[in-house]
């Protein structure tokens, strides 16, 4: 079994979500580890100031560049001033970000716990919820749990306890009930 909190399953909805906010830092270390992993020079798409930008998250430990980046925008840092979100939805970044997205393919083979806040703040609630639909479509045993936690940090306090317990009965040999199946029916039934 495992258990997994705020996934961020689809880095397309992440970006919209960080670009602009406290937490833009995470959406330069993505584009950094994109263009590394795929060998895509940042020049292309950045003006000097964004090179910059990436330079020196490269180089900070996680606290200094949420304090210092903090409410960057994006199309501030981009040659022609359109945002990383959208230039993640265009080539060749989107194939790169469809290869990064969780769920597509492949499944995990043991019961999974999803842990999501409706109100996270850094990864919006839509990607762990698709990433569950996704995986139970292909099978996967998921167990759902939603919280209204207000920050990303208030919900992984706040998700503790069901994470404890789950685990707690893994070890206890107890069988964990999958809700997914009838939670996206409802979904479903709602969407109609």
């Amino acid at each position: 079994r495992s258990v997994a909190g705020a996934v961020p399953a689809d880095l397309v909805l992440t970006a919209r979500l960080l670009d602009g906010g406290p937490y833009f830092a995470f959406l330069g270390y993505a584009l950094a580890g994109l263009a590394g992993d795929y060998g895509v020079p940042l020049d292309g798409i950045l003006n000097e100031q964004g090179i910059d930008v990436v330079a020196r998250l490269r180089e900070q430990c996680m606290f200094e560049s949420l304090r210092t980046f903090a409410f960057t925008k994006s199309a501030t840092l981009t040659n022609d001033g359109r945002s990383i979100s959208r230039i993640l939805r265009e080539e060749p970044y989107a194939t790169m970000v469809a290869d990064q997205r969780l769920g597509v393919g492949r499944s995990p083979q043991m019961p999974v716990l999803l842990i999501h806040s409706k109100l996270d703040d850094v990864v919006p609630y839509e990607a762990g919820r698709a990433l569950a639909e996704r995986w139970v479509g292909q099978g996967a045993r998921v167990r759902l749990s939603t919280f209204h936690a207000p920050t990303h940090a208030a919900a992984a306090v706040t998700s503790y306890g069901s994470a404890f317990t789950f685990l707690n009965r893994t070890f206890a040999g107890q069988p964990m009930r999958a809700n997914t199946g009838r939670y996206l029916r409802s979904l479903a039934v709602a969407d109609t």
